[in-house]
């Protein structure tokens, strides 16, 4: 049995990792070969990347703050790891430029469940990077991702 809220409750802002697969996913689908937006990196992580498939980490990372109890700002590690540090780099380059020319001033984002959320402001950042020493993986690179996004009245 899955948890289930009381009822009448409704959810006043979206799942942000969610949100962002779903901003993500459609730029991923459009390069060659095709990529993929996950939360978790697979189990066959080192197979995929060997075929050439990017790989695109969206994880929700502490940082949340309430404006004016009508908006918040979330905030997302976008990772990419690829076959190479420089091509991470360049897909993560390109997935900012899109997701900042796209939202950056905010809009509509149609979901991969056929609905619909609102996106007020979209910022991405550099994000620290571990030092070489101790990076588990060199070719992955990151980006803060900030959302601001309008929460629903009850």
């Amino acid at each position: 049995m899955t948890w289930q809220p009381p009822a009448g409750y409704v959810r006043r802002t979206p799942d942000v990792e969610a949100l962002v697969l779903d901003m993500v996913q459609p730029l991923l689908d459009v390069g060659t070969p095709t990529g993929r937006a996950v939360t978790w990196w697979p189990d066959d992580a080192d197979k995929l990347i060997a075929l050439g498939v990017p790989l695109a980490r969206v994880r929700k990372i502490p940082g949340i703050v309430e404006l004016e109890g009508r908006q918040i700002q979330a905030n997302v590690l976008l990772t990419v790891r690829t076959g190479s540090r420089s091509e991470s780099w360049d897909i993560l380059t390109y997935l900012g430029d899109e997701l900042t020319r796209r939202w950056h001033k905010g809009g509509i984002v149609d979901r991969e469940d056929g609905s619909r959320s609102a996106v007020a402001r979209l910022e991405v950042d550099a994000a620290d990077q571990q030092l070489p020493e101790l990076d588990p993986d060199f070719r992955a690179v990151s980006n803060y991702v900030t959302l601001t996004l309008m929460r629903r009245t009850a």
